[in-house]
């Protein structure tokens, strides 16, 4: 392969995965501030405004969503703590990725294991949310992180494992 090429490829894998990194660091700012994020989405979708008159289901959950958050940290804002972790372990999977970046040839069990995660990612919103009351509508919502980034991931798999199989030459020959 020609270096040219090589260098093109390992762009393009460099470039997904700071996509896929941003992706983990917007989850990440969702979930420190879900109670304003919340608010804000009360205000436009909740019960009473002009979309939730369109949207009645979704309405009716982002403003029960908001209600429960609301009264959980009110009362018990410890509880919010457990939203710190959450975010804390999306920090982490971003220190992972940046090994990826730095060397995605050498690293590719970090892509492997964060399409694992992904997949993984989609059962427990489909699994845990059906049986702790969350509507079908909002679970396609929540795992969508997992949809989009399995394929972004998949997609730097294959070009890692085309470079793999082809080294840049850079002797021309």
């Amino acid at each position: 392969m020609k270096e040219i090429e090589h260098k093109k490829i390992k762009r393009r894998i460099r470039l997904l995965l700071i996509l896929f990194i941003f992706g983990l660091v917007f989850g990440c700012q969702l979930v420190l501030f879900v109670r304003p994020e919340l608010g804000w989405l009360n205000n436009i979708f909740g019960e009473g405004t002009r979309m939730g008159e369109n949207f009645p289901n979704l309405s009716a959950w982002i403003s029960h969503l908001y209600e429960g958050i609301t009264e959980t940290y009110s009362k018990y804002p410890f509880m919010a703590y457990c939203m710190d972790w959450l975010a804390f372990a999306q920090l982490v999977f971003v220190v992972f990725f940046i090994g990826a970046i730095a060397d995605p040839v050498r690293n590719i069990w970090i892509i492997k294991s964060g399409m694992v995660i992904c997949v993984l990612h989609i059962l427990l919103a489909f699994g845990s949310g059906s049986f702790r009351g969350v509507p079908l509508f909002w679970r396609f919502l929540d795992s969508s992180f997992g949809f989009i980034g399995f394929i972004v991931l998949y997609i730097v798999y294959r070009n890692v494992k085309y470079l793999e199989t082809r080294p840049a030459n850079k002797f021309g020959s």
